[in-house]
């Protein structure tokens, strides 16, 4: 899945003022953008609980990406990005199919006067920096849009074209402390086969050290139903506080179970320390 996916075909910039004292209430304001390339927008506060936006990207798939800024508590915010699906077009341009999912990928930040999100998209994905008002960066997400081809495990027989959807969604922060969970879901999606096909799901934390600590039994096989659309199989780690600190990486992969060969392997980085105070930027 990491394909040359930085020729940005989008690139904006978010300016986040967090008032904390101003961040209570209950909804999200929603904030419908369709950005071109160089637009700012301008948020001077956290309005109710945060601000939600909205961005349509239509290509061949249209599809629409989500951020939304919310107070935690305790002067802790998360920024959550959520890759909501995408919709298949005919050739006369028809919406056929929409297949809905929903990732995650949560960062977390200190209040402070301002912080820029530079945002890049292409047709493969998004991926966002965020940084602080001396150009310093905090935090480097990549994300894609969870299409790639999925070929059946060889050992099965289907009928019809063999082909199906497998992704894996991280749902991680940049930074945790104590008592924060880091998730893994298996996405497997089966619009045309018609029999069962297995595959094999694999997840780990890397810890400072380089050793690694498996989230996922070995050998655990990932059933795909026939006429299944949507199905995610989350595995998680929850911090309890004990562990070093330093930098850890989560990663996880789909590969066919008999031949060995991988689908799809995802994996990113993020910090963690033992304190349970929040880190000063």
């Amino acid at each position: 899945m990491k394909r040359l996916f930085f020729s940005y075909a989008l690139i904006i910039s978010v300016i986040i003022s967090a008032q904390v004292e101003r961040a209570s209430g209950a909804a999200f304001v929603l904030i419908d953008s369709n950005p071109v390339n160089g637009q700012t927008v301008k948020v001077s506060e956290l309005l109710d609980r945060g601000i939600f936006l909205k961005f349509n990207n239509p290509v061949d798939r249209a599809y629409e990406q989500y951020i939304g800024i919310q107070l935690l508590g305790e002067g802790r915010f998360r920024c959550q990005w959520n890759i909501c699906g995408w919709v298949e077009y005919a050739e006369n341009d028809t919406k056929v199919i929409w297949h809905p999912s929903e990732w995650f990928i949560d960062t977390t930040f200190k209040a402070g006067e301002h912080f820029e999100i530079d945002l890049g998209f292409s047709d493969l994905g998004i991926s966002y920096k965020l940084k602080d008002t001396q150009g310093n960066l905090l935090d480097v997400t990549r994300i894609d849009f969870g299409i790639d081809a999925c070929q059946p495990s060889v050992h099965v027989q289907v009928s019809g074209t063999p082909h199906g959807i497998c992704d894996i969604g991280i749902w991680s922060y940049s930074y945790f402390i104590p008592g924060d969970t880091v998730n893994v879901g298996f996405a497997l999606t089966d619009p045309t086969c018609g029999q069962q096909i297995t595959l094999e799901g694999k997840a780990w934390v890397k810890l400072p050290d380089g050793s690694l600590i498996s989230l996922v039994a070995p050998g655990t096989i990932f059933p795909l139903v026939p006429g299944d659309t949507f199905s995610i199989n989350a595995v998680q780690y929850t911090f309890s506080g004990k562990e070093l600190p330093g930098a850890y990486e989560i990663g996880s992969r789909i590969l066919d179970p008999i031949s060995g060969s991988h689908y799809d392997t995802e994996s990113t980085g993020f910090n963690f320390d033992s304190c349970s105070q929040e880190p000063a930027f």
